[in-house]
């Protein structure tokens, strides 16, 4: 949208906890976080459904289509 490229470097599970831990995150949640982070990572949780279409009654919009339409001059 705004032409400008944004690069993003996933931190390691390890990386992650620590950063959690750090800022006063429980550490039965920091292993809650850790597990979801890592298994996303792994494609665990790569999964495609209509269920947003089903929930919405409509077809999604796109988040860049869904910026445009909030912040139209």
């Amino acid at each position: 949208m705004s032409g400008k490229s944004i690069n993003y470097v996933s931190p390691s599970v390890e990386e992650y906890q620590t950063t959690l831990s750090g800022y006063g995150v429980p550490a039965e949640v920091v292993s809650i976080f850790a597990a979801f982070a890592d298994a996303q990572a792994q494609g665990e949780l790569d999964t495609v459904s209509n269920d947003l279409s089903n929930i919405l009654g409509r077809k999604p919009v796109s988040i860049l289509d869904f910026v445009r339409q909030v912040y139209a001059s």
